[in-house]
């Protein structure tokens, strides 16, 4: 898991003061979906996009599958990566550097 911790570290120093919403959750056997509303702060270099000292929000969807002892064995997020390209900055009309 120090993959996801360290996936972590970067967000939380890009997008800091988070507030997270717990919009709905759904759970069957032994798996749990929950759907969460975001708003942060931009405060550092995120997607090549350095800090706007702006809020921005997002909804994201997380699944969750646990093993028999109650540990998560599989998660999955799916995010609402235009709204959040959006709202940092980028255009859809932009060239990407290779």
């Amino acid at each position: 898991m120090d993959w996801m911790r360290d996936g972590w570290d970067v967000l939380h120093a890009a997008l800091s003061d988070q507030k997270v919403r717990v919009e709905s959750i759904v759970a069957e056997d032994n798996q749990v979906i929950a759907h969460f509303h975001y708003n942060v702060l931009h405060s550092g270099t995120f997607t090549g996009m350095p800090a706007t000292k702006k809020r921005i929000e997002w909804d994201e969807i997380g699944i969750f599958k646990f093993n028999d002892q109650g540990k998560v064995q599989e998660m999955w997020y799916m995010i609402d990566e235009l709204r959040v390209a959006q709202e940092l900055g980028h255009r859809l009309d932009q060239k990407v550097a290779k």
